[in-house]
């Protein structure tokens, strides 16, 4: 399956987690602008085209979705000590309809002298998931583990164990804004 994505890394983690993908590269997706991370991903299922699946990385806090979180980054600081879940939602467009699956896990954010150092990814420096003993995504991942706290890795078993399939007929062309 192709996988529309340039970040290698991210390729690894798809196969090492079952689900063996190539990358499309160039593909530069536009992003619709909804509250719903299923909305997000699934119209960028269908701007990639059939049998292309996407990624939408969400990361909510207090209840309320950041879709566009990499546009969000420096707010982060403002948010210390809130609970917050990174959701993961992969879709592709299969025939005549859009298949889609989540995974979601919980976590606070938390101060961090590591954010926004070169090797650190996104928010993995201040997402500290619940169960992980106190750390950081990025120390989970220097220390080998975060794979069992990866919301990535969820959502490629729910895909393959029993993803949701949705009528390409709910999703009529795309009128609204769009992320920056």
């Amino acid at each position: 399956m192709k996988i529309a994505t340039s970040n290698d890394a991210k390729i690894k983690e798809f196969n090492r987690f079952g689900l063996n993908v190539v990358a499309e590269k160039g593909l530069d997706l536009k992003e619709v602008q909804s509250s719903s991370s299923l909305t997000v991903a699934a119209y960028k299922a269908i701007e990639a085209g059939e049998g292309v699946m996407v990624e939408d990385t969400v990361l909510e806090i207090n209840g309320t979705e950041i879709v566009d979180i990499r546009y969000q980054m420096q707010h982060l600081k403002d948010c210390i000590n809130n609970t917050a879940r990174w959701i993961v939602t992969l879709a592709v467009v299969d025939g005549n309809a859009v298949k889609l699956s989540k995974g979601i896990i919980n976590g606070t954010i938390r101060e961090s002298d590591d954010h926004g150092k070169p090797d650190v990814f996104g928010f993995d420096a201040v997402f500290h998931p619940d169960g992980g003993e106190g750390l950081s995504l990025h120390q989970l991942e220097q220390a080998n583990r975060k794979d069992d706290f990866s919301a990535r890795k969820l959502a490629v078993i729910d895909f393959l164990q029993e993803p949701v399939e949705l009528d390409l007929e709910l999703f009529p062309k795309w009128e609204g804004e769009y992320q920056k």
